[in-house]
């Protein structure tokens, strides 16, 4: 099970301009392992943010040559 405020931790001091290698050293980790973090953690944070976001649906108008939204 993951520790997930420890990801949000590691996602916010990256995202204030912390390094990785500082990162790794406020946490006693090693960069790769922050890296590894910052991975789970972005995909985490965009399933939540886009979670109920609907998918774009395209539909080709013949008269525009064009596909256009679908409505």
């Amino acid at each position: 099970m993951r520790d997930w405020p420890r990801y949000a931790m590691v996602l916010d001091m990256y995202l204030a301009g912390q390094s990785m290698k500082a990162i790794g050293c406020q946490l006693g980790i090693t960069d790769e392992r922050v890296r590894q973090m910052l991975i789970v953690a972005k995909h985490q944070l965009a399933r939540r943010v886009f979670y109920h976001v609907p998918r774009w649906h395209f539909q080709w108008d013949p008269d525009k040559k064009r596909y256009e939204v679908a409505s």
